[in-house]
């Protein structure tokens, strides 16, 4: 096992270089983007009998260093308390926008995606996505756009995301996953992606040797409009989640086959990779799971 920062992984270097005229143009144009009164940004965020912790990943937005966004949450039928807890929220913030869907995604045929329901009515001119069970650090929206509007030529940026889960699981995924792994603590891992996206392939264990979660992930909204505009389940999922254990409609994998088909449609050297931890997950086996925030402070800063 190794140890990492909070932010930086040691697999890359970063050096400093100097200013020149086309970097003043592009944080000039970037801050221009930072003010304009349309939402620069749409964040799509589904919830479903998550009142308990969606307070967390929605703090984790409201407190990001880049302020022009929308967040969208969407209610996928909650029977709890859910429903309340989105109208407090929503109260607080005039950036949040909600959808209450009527009948559970899970119970239609075929499934239907509740970021669908969410992408229907964004109106940024970039996507980004974030689970009730996740938390982005405060500098995600920033670096992730900034990597966008300084390089046109990207339609995908994605980062590096950090686990918190409990010692068994760190033993499964020591025993049982192929990627490259650091460990920064007994209970943490980060599978530091290859920033290639060329060739992706499914172990026979179902785990991919690079996989973008849906919280590592900005992209053009056009980019996904010529995608046909919405998220597919992955035609493999059946096969993925039982080969990991999570039974065959635990999840849909739609994020990965998101970059998949960006992939097959723009060429892989149109996505963007930023070597950063920008973002923060705690499974279930996590004790920061019913946190009010996932603890940081065990990890070097």
């Amino acid at each position: 096992s190794g140890s990492i920062g909070l932010t930086r992984l040691p697999h890359r270097h970063h050096f400093f270089t100097p200013i020149n005229r086309n970097d003043i143009i592009q944080s000039i144009s970037f801050h221009f983007l930072a003010i304009m009164s349309t939402p620069l940004v749409s964040i799509i965020t589904r919830t479903f009998n998550r009142g308990y912790i969606l307070p967390r990943a929605v703090r984790s937005v409201l407190r990001q260093t880049f302020t022009n966004f929308e967040l969208i949450l969407v209610d996928d039928a909650s029977s709890d308390d859910t429903p309340a807890v989105i109208s407090a929220l929503k109260a607080k913030d005039k950036r949040i926008r909600v959808v209450h869907r009527r009948t559970n995604s899970r119970l239609a045929t075929p499934r239907e995606e509740p970021m669908n329901d969410g992408l229907h009515c964004a109106r940024g001119r970039f996507i980004a996505y974030l689970d009730d069970d996740n938390q982005w650090r405060k500098c995600y929206l920033e670096l992730m756009l900034r990597a966008l509007v300084e390089n046109p030529g990207k339609v995908l940026a994605y980062c590096d995301m950090c686990d918190h889960t409990s010692e068994a699981e760190i033993a499964r995924r020591r025993r049982l996953d192929q990627r490259t792994m650091v460990f920064p603590t007994p209970i943490t891992f980060v599978a530091p992606h290859r920033g290639d996206f060329e060739q992706i392939e499914v172990s026979p264990l179902g785990w991919y040797s690079d996989y973008v979660d849906t919280n590592e992930m900005v992209h053009r909204r056009e980019a996904l409009d010529r995608l046909g505009g919405k998220w597919l389940p992955h035609p493999l999922a059946a096969v993925i989640n039982a080969s990991q254990g999570l039974g065959s409609d635990h999840r849909t994998h739609a994020d990965i086959y998101l970059v998949e088909r960006v992939v097959r449609a723009f060429g892989s050297n149109r996505l963007h990779y930023i070597p950063e931890i920008l973002a923060d997950y705690a499974h279930r086996s996590s004790p920061h799971f019913h946190n009010s925030e996932i603890d940081l402070s065990h990890l070097a800063l």
